[in-house]
């Protein structure tokens, strides 16, 4: 497998990686995935989303895919951007510092420390760092 592309988090209006994927437990029997297509192989789900935590609150703010009839307002077309992410519930994981080993497989790299940010229905319960040193 290869090393995937990170979809985005802005924390305290700061850029970061996001070593997870809240956006795909949103589709489910009922709402099934759209049929994204992976641009390369290091993007097999189609799309990089970028994300935001404002208060206690994960907001999904922007989706790129290369199939413009799979934009945020069709996806959502009941929501307006930014959408609170009410859906997810998880552990987000959020690398800090120098990267120290790369695999070559999803999101198996190691940084200096990660972030991690435990969320239910959106909503951020705790955050802890772990330093991988």
């Amino acid at each position: 497998m290869t090393a995937q592309v990170s979809d985005n988090i802005f924390i305290d209006s700061q850029k970061h990686r996001l070593y997870c994927e809240p956006l795909e437990s949103f589709w489910n029997y009922d709402n099934p995935k759209p049929a994204f297509v992976s641009p390369h192989t290091a993007c097999w789900r189609g799309y990089i989303a970028s994300w935001k935590i404002e208060g206690s609150k994960l907001y999904l703010t922007q989706i790129e895919t290369e199939n413009e009839n799979l934009k945020m307002e069709k996806l959502f077309p009941d929501r307006q951007a930014p959408v609170f992410a009410d859906w997810y519930t998880g552990e987000l994981r959020v690398p800090q510092g120098e990267m120290t080993e790369y695999v070559h497989m999803f999101y198996q790299s190691t940084f200096e420390s990660d972030l991690f940010l435990l969320a239910d229905n959106g909503i951020i319960l705790r955050r802890w760092v772990v330093h991988n040193q």
